[in-house]
């Protein structure tokens, strides 16, 4: 499958052009799957985001 033909792949542009602050609770609106995953835990890793 080709990159942007997935659920996965609407997960960036919606944070991209979301205006509201990143959250927890932005992130538990969107598709879920490993990449969802995956970007929570660095962003939680590198303080982007609380714990």
């Amino acid at each position: 499958m080709l990159a942007g033909h997935n659920k996965d792949s609407t997960a960036l542009p919606q944070l991209a052009t979301d205006v509201r602050p990143l959250s927890h609770d932005i992130l538990d609106k969107l598709p879920d799957g490993k990449p969802l995953e995956h970007l929570r835990s660095v962003l939680v890793s590198t303080g982007a985001l609380p714990p």
